[in-house]
């Protein structure tokens, strides 16, 4: 008679564990798409990514909760990439609650509690459950500018360029600097995939 030894199923719940662990261990050397910033394009490429400080962030797809959301609905447009990190995961997202296509759009509101500013914001979070959360905002103090450079509504293509100082609530002199911002999109997107139990 075989039975199943005790040794053998803790060792296979260990394995279970620390298999997302390790997997995303594996993913530190591919780290913003090996460092890339994608070019400005407007076909539809599905890219995004910007100069976070001086570091290229670029939230390709490799996992779970990783890579780009693009919705759009009447007057609102919504952009969001995540991204791993070595100490965490990364996000980076902007809201037009004034869209009406191609133009400048200055995103100057912090998001308050209903969410529904004026004329939209920015906002990049970084971090993790184990080390902490840090949001930052655009307000009204620093730059924001989003400017939708092609629409193609045929193809549901939405392509521009941002960027924006966005400000630590808690500490105002801490400012993260997002230039060189780039976006590709086809609306509705989306390629972080939902985890399905």
């Amino acid at each position: 008679m075989n039975h199943f030894k005790p040794f053998t199923l803790i060792r296979l719940v260990c394995i279970a564990l620390l298999w997302p662990l390790m997997m995303g261990m594996s993913n530190c050397n591919k780290e913003h798409y090996n460092n890339i910033l994608p070019p400005v394009t407007h076909t539809g490429a599905n890219t995004m990514g910007a100069y976070i400080g001086s570091t290229i962030w670029n939230p390709q797809h490799t996992g779970y909760d990783t890579g780009i959301n693009c919705e759009t609905d009447g007057s609102i447009l919504y952009i969001r990439g995540e991204a791993p990190e070595s100490a965490g995961q990364t996000d980076l997202s902007i809201q037009i609650y004034n869209y009406t296509g191609p133009g400048d759009y200055t995103l100057n509101n912090r998001p308050p509690a209903n969410f529904a500013p004026l004329n939209g914001n920015a906002a990049y979070n970084q971090g993790s459950v184990i080390i902490g959360h840090q949001a930052y905002y655009s307000d009204s103090l620093h730059y924001c500018k989003v400017t939708i450079t092609y629409v193609d509504s045929a193809k549901k293509i939405i392509s521009g360029t941002f960027a924006f100082d966005a400000v630590n609530p808690a500490v105002p002199a801490d400012v993260i600097h997002v230039t060189s911002g780039r976006f590709d999109v086809t609306s509705p997107i989306n390629t972080v995939p939902s985890m399905s139990w």
